[in-house]
């Protein structure tokens, strides 16, 4: 997976429903901001949100957006978003669709493009239908055009149906020890929309 050289911009969904949900998420943008070629710019509010399918009776999810800096080509970015959820647990090949997990990381949108590879699709085909993922996205760019449906991202989160998914905020980065960069202060608050 070659690098490239020039800067991009990827928007990763983050989601956390089994253990120290908010401690975990902390510790894997941690992880996340140290790997070689990857920049934490900024990140979304806190949602709490209730399961999408799945198994019943499952915990509610802890979900944000986190944008970041990169320098790697998309697959590459995949690969260390899976390599972490790894590292916390997550086993993809045995554990039910929707069900619960540790961590999941899925690759939103990497600047405005439109590709698709064996193992990902560029944007996220499904987030534009997801309020729990729209949301914390719109929190960090509300004018982020959805590259396939040429519509903004605040307009995707109109359409979607009022009686759809509860969404409810729980917390920002600023109430929590956690600094997106080490290099920055915990002043890297989301902007607000």
């Amino acid at each position: 997976m070659a690098r490239q050289n020039s800067s991009h911009i990827a928007f990763v969904a983050f989601g956390s429903n089994l253990g120290r949900r908010r401690s975990t998420v902390e510790r894997a943008l941690r992880a996340l901001a140290k790997e070689p070629g990857v920049t934490l710019r900024r990140v979304s509010r806190l949602y709490e949100t209730e399961p999408v399918g799945g198994p019943a009776g499952q915990n509610a999810f802890l979900n944000g957006v986190v944008e970041l800096g990169v320098t790697l080509a998309p697959r590459a970015l995949l690969s260390r978003l899976q390599r972490i959820e790894t590292r916390f647990g997550r086993r993809r090949r045995s554990e039910p669709l929707w069900g619960p997990r540790t961590l999941d990381l899925d690759l939103l949108a990497f600047d405005a493009r439109r590709e698709r590879f064996r193992d990902l699709v560029l944007p996220h085909p499904r987030y534009h239908e997801r309020r729990f993922v729209l949301r914390p996205f719109c929190d960090l760019a509300p004018r982020f055009r959805h590259p396939g449906l040429k519509t903004e991202n605040r307009l995707l989160m109109r359409r979607l149906p009022r009686s759809g998914q509860r969404v409810t905020m729980v917390g920002t980065w600023k109430d929590t020890r956690f600094s997106p960069s080490r290099k920055r202060k915990p002043t890297a608050r989301p902007s607000s929309s």
